[in-house]
């Protein structure tokens, strides 16, 4: 028995010994590094690399590598080698510094890695990022989740390609720079200048706009867009159309060239248009809907102004005042109206200006429909042939220059086309005699007395040996449409 205690007690002490000596490894082998000895760490990773072979250890501190490649690299954390590249929980080489990066090596002038959760480089970070590469000041991910540049930052961004101050990308869910947001960008260059953005498209493309009030703009084309980042946003279109939505109507500007579009809480306040490029007033009484078009030949960022302040205009709409003045190369399109009522399911030309100096002033009724009087002016006109065409509806007034004199010509629709215009006035230094337009009749008179009348079926004339100079056809010269019977004044 007593033979057997001090077994027993010999086992004891030889258990306790062993425990203490395995505390004292534990810590020695440690040194605050894990399990790795910094240096034995810095050599086996060494080894690793250069040899090609698999090896994972843990560094509590900062480690030095000589990457094959050349240059250094710094590496903290979980540690693997696996051939040539390196992952680490965090990593340091040249003036990046990674989170969570794997597959990692040197490549001339910079670096790839297979993926990485963070990625800090001089003033740009991508976040949940793959296929990362850095090579000649140019950083590239098939796709990342997150991307900033200063104040601009992209989310879930596929094909991305960055480089100063623009990236190219595939495609990606927003883009957000200031009160700027855009969704859904599409294939497209994009350059940060100061206080705007702009994308260079590749392909027919659509995409959302919100401002800073959250305000929703639609733009579609295949040229690009340039846009302000502060509220209310400035837009420089190109190649494509605009669409904004106001408190229950719509406006969209539609350029086959370039067009700026200025913007407040209400809507459009002014747009530069160049040939070719169109602006849409969208109502939900169709009636309401109106056109207002610089055509081919037409003048180089042509001012249209839609809301005062009306400062440096070509062409004022005034809403409340139910004003219209067009100068120059102009068109205005419209529905025509029968009985208050839209009669035609295409816009058609109300007034189209042909000359630089040709001026029109349109007078409208208080739905903003109906032409009450439509006035035409130039004092010196330099076209020869019409500066002024107006479509009264079944009849049509041209001013014709001939180099010393402006003449009028009429002609009238026998297909009964619905009236758009009640009233037309010209001058050119003199007044021309006054048209009114009366459920399809054409009444031209001087003021104070009627000389002559006009019906769409040119069966009832009264006065126009002396007021139209008689009816004839040789007129269709200038348009050859059968439909037509001639007017000269």
């Amino acid at each position: 028995m007593k033979s057997l205690k001090t077994a027993g007690l010999v086992i004891a002490i030889l258990l306790v010994s062993l425990s203490l000596a395995s505390a004292d490894g534990e810590d020695e082998g440690k040194k605050g590094f894990g399990f790795e000895d910094p240096e034995e760490l810095q050599t086996q990773i060494q080894d690793a690399l250069q040899s090609g072979n698999d090896f994972s250890g843990v560094a509590d501190g900062p480690v030095d590598i000589n990457l094959p490649e050349g240059g250094t690299a710094v590496v903290r954390g979980n540690v693997r080698v696996s051939g040539s590249s390196i992952s680490a929980d965090e990593l340091e080489y040249q003036d990046g510094s990674f989170t969570g990066v794997d597959g990692f090596h040197a490549i001339g002038g910079g670096f790839e890695a297979k993926s990485l959760e963070r990625l800090e480089l001089g003033g740009t970070v991508l976040s949940n990022a793959e296929g990362v590469i850095f090579k000649d000041d140019t950083l590239s991910a098939d796709h990342a989740e997150g991307y900033r540049q200063g104040e601009t930052r992209l989310t879930l961004a596929n094909g991305l390609s960055s480089k100063g101050k623009s990236f190219y990308v595939d495609g990606a869910d927003l883009l957000a720079n200031g009160d700027l947001t855009v969704i859904g960008v599409p294939k497209s260059t994009v350059t940060i200048d100061d206080g705007s953005v702009k994308l260079d498209l590749d392909e027919q493309s659509e995409l959302t706009i919100r401002d800073g009030t959250g305000k929703d703009t639609y733009y579609r084309g295949s040229g690009g867009i340039h846009a302000s980042t502060e509220t209310p946003i400035v837009y420089k279109i190109e190649n494509g159309s605009l669409t904004i939505n106001g408190t229950g109507f719509a406006e969209v500007i539609e350029t086959n060239s370039s067009a700026r579009i200025e913007t407040d809480e209400d809507g459009v306040t002014r747009t530069i248009l160049n040939p070719k490029s169109n602006y849409f007033h969208i109502d939900p009484e169709q009636a309401r809907d109106f056109v207002i078009s610089v055509p081919e030949g037409g003048k180089k960022d042509y001012a249209l102004c839609l809301r005062s302040p009306y400062i440096s205009c070509d062409a004022i709409v005034d809403f409340p005042g139910r004003l219209l003045n067009l100068t120059g190369i102009i068109e205005y399109k419209r529905y025509p109206l029968k009985n208050g009522r839209v009669a035609d399911l295409l816009t058609q030309q109300v007034y189209s200006g042909r000359d630089p100096g040709t001026i029109a002033h349109l007078n409208l009724d208080s739905l903003f429909a109906m032409v009450e009087e439509l006035v035409v002016e130039n004092t010196a006109p330099s076209v020869h042939g019409i500066i002024a065409f107006t479509n009264l509806g079944n009849y049509a007034v041209y001013e014709l220059f001939d180099g010393t004199n402006v003449t009028r010509s009429g002609r009238f629709n026998a297909e009964l086309k619905p009236d758009v215009v009640r009233r037309y006035r010209s001058f050119f230094g003199t007044q021309k005699p006054v048209i009114d337009i009366t459920d399809e009749t054409l009444v031209q008179y001087w003021e104070g007395s009627d000389v002559g009348i006009v019906t769409a079926t040119c069966s009832r004339c009264r006065g126009a040996d002396d007021a139209l100079g008689g009816l004839r056809t040789s007129y269709a010269s200038f348009e050859n449409d059968s439909r037509w019977c001639g007017v000269d004044a």
